[in-house]
């Protein structure tokens, strides 16, 4: 066996000043990056900021009859709400069990505001913050008093027979 003895030996000796020297520049292998290649540490962002604003539309248009039944204004709506980590699903039902309330409050205001003066333009400028109100008043919550931060009037079409 004086050969394995001498192989063993070759090896130790190919492969010691190898694992000598690797362990000496083991820094050299491995530099540190300089700052500007270093991985940047993620700042931290409030759950509100990263998950931003609810934008929801109401599904149905509000449609009214104005000036005695001679016309129609039909005025679709989307909200920005801020929920701020709420449960969504929650949010949801209060909104569902709360909708033809919403709706008919809306409807009611609208009729109101159409009657007075049916321009399309002033009612787009002006229904926005009382529809807020209306839907705020029926949708506030302990943690969000008023969910609803905008209200866009995204149609309003006047519609005459």
């Amino acid at each position: 066996m004086p050969v394995l003895t001498d192989m063993r030996a070759a090896v130790a000796a190919a492969v010691l000043p190898l694992l000598v020297f690797l362990g000496a520049h083991q820094p050299a292998l491995h530099p540190e990056l300089p700052e500007w290649a270093m991985p940047q540490a993620e700042e931290h962002v409030a759950e509100e900021e990263k998950t931003g604003p609810n934008y929801l539309e109401l599904d149905e248009p509000v449609v009214i009859s104005i000036k005695g039944g001679q016309g129609q204004l039909k005025i679709t709506m989307a909200f920005v709400a801020h929920l701020k980590g709420m449960d969504l699903l929650a949010v949801a039902g209060k909104v569902a069990e709360r909708k033809p309330t919403i709706v008919a409050a809306i409807n009611a205001k609208c009729l109101e505001m159409a009657e007075k003066d049916p321009d399309p333009a002033r009612l787009r400028r002006d229904l926005p913050p009382v529809i807020r109100d209306i839907v705020n008043a029926e949708l506030s919550m302990p943690e969000i008093p008023d969910p609803v931060d905008e209200v866009y009037v995204v149609e309003a079409l006047l519609v005459y027979d």
